[in-house]
């Protein structure tokens, strides 16, 4: 299996980075084929300005959506994962969605309102950090909003098929006790998945 890990969080000794490295190791030891993506080291242009708007129009794709498209049509599996920002994803992994998640690669709009999803033959798994509680996310409402958006309105949308949404609450402040009991729970994940 081919697998991507899209990994949006700023800081390079995160849990988000420390859950990266995990799975790629985790999943290279079972013979996968692991390609992380790093968007902030990539520094990637989350940015859709007029120009790319525009390209978009005529059909043309710039060159580092082109890379992207590439490596995902490759892919049997892509994980996101990011640390919840305002209850959502930071900046960069929404601008990495509008402008890698496009028509014409992800989806198709028929003239009478209809969509072709195109990812179909995908899985996807999103993985969360959070440094409040999941039942303070919970209580209100913010993690139904989180998955809604998430679940519903960008992998369904696509055809992506939902691996599963996991939120790692109470993050901050992490002690070594902690941590463990968060690797052996993304071990859990993992089995399933893998």
């Amino acid at each position: 299996m081919n697998i991507i890990l899209i990994n949006a969080n700023p800081n390079p000794h995160s849990l988000t980075h420390s859950f990266t490295d995990h799975i790629k190791l985790r999943a290279e030891e079972k013979g996968h084929k692991v390609v992380i993506r790093d968007l902030y080291e990539m520094k990637f242009d989350a940015i859709l300005g007029r120009q790319d708007y525009n390209q978009f129009l005529d059909g043309v794709i710039p060159s580092d959506i082109r890379k992207e498209h590439e490596i995902i049509t490759e892919s049997d599996m892509i994980v996101f994962l990011y640390p919840i920002w305002w209850a959502g994803p930071p900046a960069i992994l929404k601008g990495y969605i509008d402008r890698v998640i496009l028509k014409n690669f992800a989806y198709d709009k028929h003239p009478d309102g209809t969509y072709t999803k195109r990812l179909t033959d995908k899985k996807a798994m999103i993985i969360n950090t959070m440094g409040a509680s999941e039942e303070a996310y919970n209580e209100n409402g913010f993690l139904d909003a989180m998955t809604t958006v998430m679940d519903k309105g960008v992998l369904d949308f696509v055809g992506l098929q939902n691996a599963g949404h996991h939120f790692f609450g109470d993050t901050e402040n992490l002690n070594a006790d902690r941590f463990k009991s968060f690797i052996g729970r993304l071990d859990d994940i993992l089995e399933k998945v893998l």
